[in-house]
């Protein structure tokens, strides 16, 4: 049996060398952690659906990004596969939250102290490596 595949884009917005995370309002996640971003429609780049994702989610208009790796996950009933860009935030940004009830920026070394989804705790040390070569 092929199961589905979901591609998904995520950004790991950065401030002042913190990286943004935000935590899941609703649904099956609801009170996890993430990074932002989402699904990929029809004919759409990973890097167009995270600026489309981060402007739903967060209103935040993304001017550099720049890709920092993919990452595949097996879930029992789906394979998701992301990408995962990197942008640095101005420091006078502010995120709105319309799909997240929190949000926090982090060290590099906090990351492992959150309750991530189960997909992106994978993660953790691209993220960290990513933050510490930046």
């Amino acid at each position: 049996m092929v199961r589905p595949e979901i591609k998904v884009a995520a950004a790991a917005l950065t401030k002042d060398g913190l990286l943004l995370l935000t935590r899941r309002k609703s649904g099956k996640f609801a009170g996890k952690w993430e990074l932002p971003g989402g699904k990929l429609e029809p004919d759409e780049t990973a890097e167009a659906a995270c600026r489309r994702e981060i402007a739903e989610e967060l209103e935040l208009e993304l001017s550099e990004l720049r890709f920092l790796f993919n990452f595949n996950y097996s879930y029992p009933d789906f394979e998701l596969q992301m990408s995962v860009f990197g942008a640095n935030l101005p420091a006078q940004s502010r995120p709105a939250l319309r799909v997240h009830d929190s949000y926090a920026f982090v060290s590099a070394s906090e990351l492992e102290h959150f309750d991530w989804i189960e997909a992106d705790l994978g993660m953790i040390p691209l993220l960290q490596k990513a933050l510490v070569n930046k």
